[in-house]
């Protein structure tokens, strides 16, 4: 039980961490009250991760303190729930094992729909118009998987009340919350799910790369921690498979607990790029004041290379145009350093090709006055 909190703890930093950069900024700027639909779905995300602590909660106070207890049906194990507690408290910690089953599901999912919007957000259908249409059926495999698990859940045991029925047998059993076909059906969708979810985003992360290595590595770091959470899902089913007849409760809560922290985290890791790119800033600060020097005159005007003020540069832009964008303040032209430094690095090499240019342009006219100069000295003899 403790090590749940403890992850809905870490989760709850990560999630309070995204919502103070995405409305406050890295710099205390006002904060801007407008929830979108990633925001709610996040919350609700987070509002199950608790609801689900809270029935495992529940649950460890109604056991009693016995940690290697087990839903075994059979009376003559010592440490199963049905003779070791009374009948009206087996019967509530039945009913809360059933129910809690739903908020912890709903958690998964959440994050699946969290990371769909996300995608949603990067592919644009005029860009990518085939990963769009593929994106459409994903989202629409993952809203069957979801109503899926909960109709298998809800109609596996008809009538439902077997499912808290306190005088089972062996032999007339059904608990949904143990049973290993539901749960292996649920995390075959889920696991499913995710490495589809995970594994769109790689057939253009050619393009990301191309735009920005910084943007590329980050991706693949967010998608390394999410097959983290798969990994973590696999390695419960196998509990469950491999524990017979009498898995215990609380390593099954505490795997699923620890899948839950890091599926919010991944939500939240995106929101993170902005106090890196600071970070970068403030370290490069020194060198970036010394190229603001250089290619800015003491008038605040870039320095014009030998060009003049009418001359379109390498990026389309001329002058005029790039005295209408200057920043106002010294900081923000420090912030808007590397594309000045990309500037620079252009500017050098066409200085580079007009210097080749004017030296063969100028070996050139040698060349043609030279036979003019020739005949005229002969005239004159």
């Amino acid at each position: 039980m403790i090590l749940e909190w403890v992850f809905a703890g870490i989760a709850t930093v990560f999630f309070l961490l995204r919502f103070y950069i995405r409305y406050y900024g890295v710099r205390g700027q006002p904060p801007h009250f407008s929830f979108k639909l990633s925001d709610w779905v996040l919350t609700i995300t987070l509002i199950c991760f608790y609801a689900a602590n809270i029935s495992d909660t529940v649950t460890v106070v109604l056991i009693d303190g016995v940690d290697r207890m087990n839903l075994s049906p059979n009376r003559s194990d010592p440490l199963s729930a049905y003779a070791l507690l009374e009948p009206n408290r087996l019967r509530t910690l039945l009913k809360v094992l059933y129910s809690s089953l739903y908020p912890y599901y709903s958690s998964w999912w959440g994050v699946k729909f969290y990371i769909l919007i996300l995608y949603y957000k990067i592919v644009e259908p005029m860009t990518l118009p085939y990963h769009r249409l593929a994106l459409h059926a994903l989202t629409l495999l993952v809203f069957l998987t979801y109503f899926s698990w909960v109709s298998i859940y809800i109609f596996w045991c008809l009538p439902v009340s077997d499912n808290w029925n306190v005088y089972a047998t062996p032999e007339n059993y059904c608990v949904a919350y143990f049973s290993r076909k539901p749960f292996v059906i649920t995390i075959g969708m889920h696991a499913g799910t995710e490495i589809l979810i995970f594994a769109f985003p790689f057939s253009f992360l050619y393009l990301i790369r191309r735009i920005s290595k910084q943007k590329f590595y980050a991706v693949t770091m967010m998608f390394g921690v999410g097959f983290l959470g798969v990994i973590i899902s696999l390695s419960r089913v196998a509990y469950i498979v491999t524990a017979d007849h009498a898995p215990v409760i609380g390593i099954i809560n505490a795997w699923g607990a620890l899948e839950q922290c890091v599926g919010i985290i991944v939500c939240c890791l995106p929101a993170f790029k902005s106090l890196l790119k600071r970070r970068r800033s403030n370290n490069s600060g020194w060198d970036s004041s010394e190229l603001v020097e250089r290619t800015f005159n003491s008038d605040g005007a870039p320095e014009s290379r030998g060009r003049s003020a009418e001359s379109g540069d390498t990026l389309g832009c001329n002058s005029g145009s790039w005295n209408r964008s200057l920043p106002s303040d010294r900081q923000s032209v420090i912030l808007r350093v590397d594309s000045f430094e990309r500037i620079s690095r252009m500017e050098s090499v066409r200085e580079v090709m007009e210097a080749e240019t004017a030296s063969r342009e100028m070996v050139q006219d040698i060349k043609n006055t030279a036979p003019t100069e020739n005949h005229n000295i002969r005239w004159s003899n």
